[in-house]
């Protein structure tokens, strides 16, 4: 039995495989422009104590 050969099946099948490649082309910025923009949350962070006060001056 021989094994399946997606190079040879690609080639015989060209029109589907343009077809599929031009539908993922567009499909990535479709879904791109669709994202959330805030899927992290906003944070702040505290203020440190600064120990070089008057260390230099």
């Amino acid at each position: 039995m021989e094994s399946f050969n997606l190079s040879d099946w690609a080639l015989r099948h060209r029109s589907l495989v343009i077809c599929l490649m031009i539908a993922a082309a567009l499909a990535g910025p479709f879904s791109y422009s669709r994202l959330g923009r805030e899927e992290d949350p906003a944070f702040t962070t505290g203020k440190r104590p600064d120990i070089s006060d008057g260390f230099l001056s």
